[in-house]
């Protein structure tokens, strides 16, 4: 055993200590994944106590500080000189007080941040590359000012409602935290610059991802022959928001132009246009308009309603189907066991945020048994779970 740690060690320090991680491995993200969640589940068997309390306890520390060195244009400046830079150079440039630049990228070394070449010194490492690619900062800044006073007010929350799975949007850790009696969504109508921070980082957390076109069956549900001269809609990307899925269809499938259409509020498709795509405004609670598509779309939007509400949603759907119609339900997908931490992460955020959830594949069956739907069909795409779910009108009814 002994011997197998040394050289298990031996091979992980070597690998520190190249200048960069082997190309091989980069272009191998299978392998990279099992690799990052292998050292994760290491670290945390060899922790003791006191090693647990503390990295919980300073864990908030890091989002801080993540979001510091943004505003102070720290990381940026790090990137640009992309060398060793001493503290009184980055504070000159950056405006700010030495002191303060010394005490922020001390820490920010510490926990892999940025890199330290001496004292004072300080070069810039893959992960302060990754805090200032687009949409990075935007997650910072949403992470903190719209969720963090949540997920702190999460025990009090349910504590006061004697540990009762959370089902009204508007009682929520979220209401509580923020103390405000309006649901998230109005919230963010009156504090603008949240909601443009939440939708630049909405755009783009999943650029990296496998695309659900690249795996799902698409042909299997739409006519897609270029010879196709027929009326009626495609594709109805309903709550699509700036319609980067149909932008991403039509990229696949050029010939569906015209037989496209992106529906949400108003507010959010203002001065949106986008070529072949017709854009409508629409609330998802009241009657679908466009009847007998094909596919109808649905991407992240039942995770944030509770089950009574996401029934409305469908039954509006359904009220609007042909025979020939489907709805796809592009989210996650539970496991019975071993879920990615994203996954569970993200079902508690929208527990604290608006009293919704994602669900496992026996609660996906529930939820659309109940509005008469029955699952045709279901393709994972991703290793977190992300997943279509082909829902059609339930024959035996």
């Amino acid at each position: 055993m002994a011997t197998t740690v040394s050289s298990t060690l031996t091979g992980l320090e070597s690998l520190l200590a190249a200048d960069s991680i082997p190309d091989e491995l980069w272009q191998d993200d299978a392998t990279r994944k099992r690799l990052l969640q292998a050292c994760r589940r290491v670290s945390l068997r060899l922790e003791k106590p006191w090693d647990t309390v503390q990295r919980l306890s300073y864990l908030p520390l890091e989002l801080s500080v993540a979001r510091i060195g943004g505003d102070m244009a720290l990381w940026k400046t790090l990137v640009d000189l992309d060398r060793s830079s001493t503290v009184d150079e980055l504070a000159k440039i950056t405006g700010s007080d030495a002191t303060l630049v010394t005490r922020i990228l001390r820490y920010a070394a510490s926990v892999g941040m940025v890199e330290e070449r001496g004292e004072n010194v300080f070069k810039p490492s893959n992960i302060t590359r990754n805090m200032i690619a687009p949409g990075m900062q935007a997650g910072f800044f949403h992470a903190i000012e719209n969720c963090a006073r949540p997920y702190i007010a999460l025990p009090e929350f349910l504590a006061r409602t004697g540990y009762q799975n959370p089902t009204d949007p508007k009682r929520t850790a979220f209401q509580l935290g923020h103390d405000t009696d309006l649901h998230i969504f109005q919230w963010y109508a009156a504090h603008p610059k949240n909601i443009a921070t939440f939708s630049e980082y909405m755009e783009v957390q999943r650029v990296d991802e496998p695309k659900w076109l690249s795996a799902f069956p698409l042909q299997d549900y739409c006519d897609i022959s270029t010879n196709n001269h027929e009326d009626t809609i495609a594709f109805v990307d309903i709550g699509g928001g700036h319609g980067h899925q149909c932008v991403a269809l039509l990229q696949e499938f050029p010939q569906l132009k015209g037989r496209v259409v992106l529906q949400d509020l108003e507010k959010v498709l203002e001065g949106v246009r986008i070529d072949g795509v017709q854009v409508m405004v629409h609330d998802f609670m009241t009657e679908q308009p466009v009847k007998g598509a094909r596919i109808y779309y649905l991407r992240d939007v039942l995770h944030d309603w509770p089950d009574h509400v996401c029934e409305t949603i469908l039954s509006r759907i359904i009220d609007a189907m042909s025979d020939q119609s489907v709805i796809l339900i592009d989210d996650l997908v539970l496991p019975a066991t071993g879920a990615h931490w994203y996954a569970t992460g993200l079902d508690l955020a929208m527990m604290s945020l608006v009293a919704a959830q994602e669900r496992s594949l026996p609660e996906w069956h529930r939820l659309l048994q109940n509005v008469g739907l029955g699952i045709k069909q279901l393709v994972k795409y991703t290793d977190k779970g992300d997943s279509i779910i082909v829902a059609a009108k339930d024959e035996e009814r």
